[in-house]
């Protein structure tokens, strides 16, 4: 009897020295993981991450129309009788050209099929004709209202953890691009727990790097970029999308010639046509009509609403004071609108020195 109970004490003994050791080689139970630093799949703070990272098919709405796909270059359009080869985003300009010459609601643009589109979670599908291309872009949310966040940008790389529901670790990436961090977000399942390696860095619209260092600073400042900017989610070619700096720096490139010269509470503005207007880095403006007549003002650019406005003000030229909205930027053009058919019309004109200079 004796000998029957020490060997089963034995028996006892080493089944909870193989218990211990297994728990041993588990990884612990880890109860104090900071709810600021961890995050649920479906938490609204990813759901947005995902938004900001979703790609962005806006760049090619002159030809779709649609912002939540983006036809893959190359690829061939017929606009106005003119076939055109798509290649990069440049080539975008000379479809506006060409609409910006023709009459109005003159517009014929055919895509030459098959073409490839991304989509906002960067599936590529492959699309025969128009019909289908058609299906597609309806499913699209437009002026804005669409999911994706465009006003911030992250800055990569990005190292990620996941945990299971007992808060236990079970693996690590790092993502170094948009593309990454949306598919790996969308492969998560309900129960998955993931934590970011805070700080992490956002490029703002304006270029401004904003820094946050837990989920709920990573939340604001994603809540923050949705109204912050216009993300110009339309397929109006003549909506270009600029900043005052951008303005700014091309204006004293070069001097520019009036090409038009609209206002309506003034009369004979077509003796200001073929002016030449000279921007200073200083804010000084001279307008200039050919003959020796030379005009001095100021000039300055502002924004309000997101809207790009230049500002003139001259005291022997009164057609050409007061705000004009710059809604767009050719390659050698500048177009502004005053409202009530005001308009002017500027051609960058290098033949002359740079006064600036």
């Amino acid at each position: 009897m004796y000998s029957i109970f020490k060997d089963s004490l034995y028996v006892i003994l080493l089944a909870a020295m193989i218990v211990l050791s297994s728990c041993q080689n588990e990884e612990p139970f880890q109860e104090d993981i900071d709810p600021e630093l961890t995050l649920s799949a479906g938490s609204t703070v990813l759901e947005m991450m995902k938004r900001t990272t979703s790609y962005d098919g806006s760049y090619d709405n002159i030809v779709d129309g649609a912002s939540c796909l983006g036809i893959q270059f190359p690829y061939t359009v017929t606009v106005n009788g003119s076939e055109l080869q798509i290649e990069t985003m440049e080539d975008f300009q000379n479809i506006e050209d060409i609409l910006d010459a023709a009459e109005e609601g003159d517009l014929d643009m055919q895509i030459t099929y098959p073409i490839t589109v991304m989509m906002s979670d960067y599936t590529e599908i492959d699309i025969n004709s128009e019909e289908v291309l058609k299906d597609y872009v309806e499913q699209c949310v437009e002026g804005g209202a669409d999911d994706d966040i465009e006003c911030v940008d992250v800055v990569y790389p990005i190292n990620l953890f996941t945990y299971n529901p007992n808060l236990q670790q079970t693996g690590n990436i790092t993502v170094n691009h948009d593309m990454e961090m949306r598919r790996f977000l969308a492969g998560l399942a309900d129960a998955d727990l993931i934590s970011i390696e805070f700080p992490l860095s956002f490029e703002m619209f304006d270029g401004i790097e904003v820094t946050v260092n837990n989920n709920t600073e990573l939340a604001n400042a994603m809540e923050r970029a949705v109204e912050s900017c216009d993300e110009d989610d339309d397929d109006d070619y003549n909506d270009d999308d600029f900043t005052k700096e951008s303005l700014d720096s091309l204006l004293v490139t070069c001097p520019w010639l009036v090409k038009k010269l609209n206002r309506m509470d003034l009369e004979n503005t077509e003796q200001y046509q073929e002016y030449l207007l000279t921007f200073m880095e200083d804010g000084k403006v001279a307008s200039d009509d050919g003959f020796g007549s030379v005009s001095e003002g100021e000039w300055s650019v502002t924004v309000s609403d997101f809207m790009v406005f230049l500002n003139l003000e001259f005291k022997d030229a009164d057609a050409f004071n007061g705000a004009m909205y710059t809604y767009e930027i050719g390659k050698d053009t500048i177009k502004m609108d005053g409202g009530e058919n005001d308009e002017i019309i500027l051609e960058r004109f290098c033949a002359l020195p740079n006064v600036s200079e």
